[in-house]
C-alpha cells in the first residue's frame, strides 16, 4: 500500500509542480527520490484507468543511493550479514512485530511481505534500469563480515555487493563504489545522474529554474 501510493505520488508531483517548466521527459529525474524499490519493482501505471496521475508510468529513469538497503527480508540478511542484523529494529517493524524474535516467530506471514519490499528479490531484466550504490567504510567496519553490530548491518557494503552481482549476473547495468573504491567509470552518483538524465540535454537547459516574480503572487493553476 504505502509502496503503491508513493508511486502515484511521484506522477503527481511531477504533474502539478513541472508541467509549465520542463520537457515531460525531464520529469523522470524527479523519479529519483524513490530510489531502488521502483527502479527494479513493477511498473505501478494504470493504463486503463480514469485518473490520468494512475495512467502515468512509475518507472524511473535511473536510480542511485548511499549506504542504503538492498534487501529487508532477515533471513536473506542473516546470510549475508550474521546474526547482528536482528539487533537493529528496522526488518521488524517494517512488518508490526514487537521484536526480532517474534517478527522470526512468525516469518512465514511475512514472507511475502519482506519479498516485495526487497530491492534484491525484485530484479526484472526486462523492467530493470541502471543503478548506482555508494557505501561508506565506517572505521572498517562496513567492510568487515560478519557484521558487527545492528547499526553498521542495516548499511553494510555486503548490501551494494550482493545487488551487483546478481545485477551483473542478469548483465544489467550496476555501479558500485565501496568506500571510495569505485567499480565503474563514474566518480560519484551525481556523475552518473548527470549522464543519465542530461544525455542529448545541455546541463544550461536542464538546471535553469523557473522566473517567478517576488512581488507577484502564484495563482492555483501556477502551484
Amino acid at each position: 500500500m504505502v509502496r503503491a501510493a508513493a508511486a502515484v505520488a511521484i506522477p503527481f508531483l511531477v504533474r502539478l509542480l513541472l508541467r509549465d517548466h520542463l520537457p515531460s521527459g525531464n520529469a523522470q529525474a524527479v523519479y529519483l527520490i524513490m530510489g531502488v524499490m521502483l527502479a527494479l519493482g513493477p511498473d505501478f501505471a494504470e493504463p486503463a484507468a480514469e485518473d490520468p496521475i494512475l495512467r502515468q508510468s512509475s518507472r524511473p529513469a535511473c536510480a542511485g543511493g548511499s549506504n542504503g538497503q538492498t534487501a529487508i527480508d532477515p533471513c536473506l540478511l542473516r546470510e549475508w550479514l550474521g546474526d547482528a542484523i536482528l539487533e537493529h529494529r528496522m526488518p521488524n517493524l517494517a512488518v508490526g512485530e514487537p521484536t526480532a524474535a517474534d517478527m522470526l516467530r512468525n516469518y512465514e506471514r511475512h514472507r511475502e511481505t519482506f519479498r516485495r519490499f526487497s530491492p534484491y528479490c525484485q530484479v526484472d531484466p526486462q523492467t530493470a534500469v541502471p543503478i548506482f550504490l555508494a557505501y561508506s567504510a565506517r572505521g572498517g567496519r562496513a567492510l568487515t563480515l560478519p557484521a558487527t553490530d545492528g547499526m553498521v548491518a542495516i548499511h553494510h557494503a555486503q548490501m551494494g555487493i550482493k545487488l551487483k552481482a546478481l545485477m551483473d549476473s542478469l548483465n544489467l547495468e550496476c555501479h558500485l563504489c565501496v568506500a571510495g573504491q569505485n567499480q565503474t567509470s563514474y566518480s560519484d552518483c551525481l556523475e552518473f545522474f548527470k549522464d543519465k538524465l542530461l544525455q542529448n540535454r545541455t546541463a544550461a537547459a536542464w538546471w535553469t529554474p523557473p522566473v517567478i516574480q517576488a512581488t507577484t503572487t502564484p495563482t492555483k493553476d501556477q502551484l
